[in-house]
């Protein structure tokens, strides 16, 4: 309880003030020589502060996904409140906001996962803090074949060998591919036509082929994967 000791002359009027620091949220009742009033305190309100906002990678290609980053600092009082995430891309600009309950002077780190749908730039803003990336076009697919071979690399007439290849998808789609294989036998008189093998990849994926091949010409066989060469003896 406050007092004051206030002296007056007769018909005298004085303002007297007291102050006072609520020290929870609620209503207080406030008495003055029987006058009753009251009021209410509210609590404090949080107060979040964005910084470090960072995008990793700052650069990908359409379906890729990249990650948007930033810090939240609470410098208000305890409590909960949100950040609003501005994504704004070559032909639209997309709105979120992310809530968080926060202790005074806590900080906070959040990822937001994005994917990349058109090509162009892109800004990425939260609460006025703002970072761009990148979006390019994947490299057509493009494949790479390797590690071609016939084993056994010898037989008799009508014994089975098997010519194996590698093929790798080292472009940025996916994509189907073509393999052709040519046969030539010096002196035969067999004409073989050429073989395709087809198969899909995906980027960075690789697949193994072998070819079941049976000889009926004696010679030595020269077997083409595309530029890649092996040879072959049937007796």
């Amino acid at each position: 309880m406050a007092e004051q000791t206030v002296e007056r002359q007769p018909g005298e009027s004085k303002d007297v003030s007291f102050e006072v620091v609520p020290q929870e949220a609620r209503n207080y009742l406030v008495e003055v020589n029987g006058l009753i009033s009251t009021f209410t305190a509210i609590a404090p309100p949080p107060e979040f502060v964005v910084s470090n906002l960072r995008i990793s990678p700052t650069s990908g290609t359409l379906g890729e996904t990249l990650h948007i980053i930033f810090d939240i600092t609470n410098v208000g009082a305890p409590g909960r409140s949100f950040v609003q995430l501005t994504v704004e891309r070559p032909s639209y600009t997309g709105s979120v906001k992310r809530y968080f309950t926060l202790d005074a002077g806590e900080t906070a780190t959040w990822t937001e996962n994005y994917t990349l749908t058109e090509v162009g730039t892109y800004i990425a803003t939260v609460n006025g803090l703002s970072a761009t990336f990148t979006c390019t076009k994947a490299p057509p697919a493009e494949f790479v074949i390797s590690n071609v071979s016939i084993s056994p690399s010898s037989g008799l007439l009508g014994e089975e060998a098997t010519l194996s290849f590698k093929i790798t998808n080292t472009g940025g789609e996916r994509g189907d591919w073509i393999v052709t294989l040519t046969f030539d036998v010096v002196g035969g008189e067999i004409a073989w036509r050429d073989w395709l093998e087809r198969g899909t990849l995906d980027p960075g994926l690789s697949e193994t082929r072998d070819v079941p091949l049976v000889f009926r010409e004696a010679g030595t066989w020269t077997i083409r994967v595309n530029d890649h060469v092996v040879t072959y003896i049937a007796t």
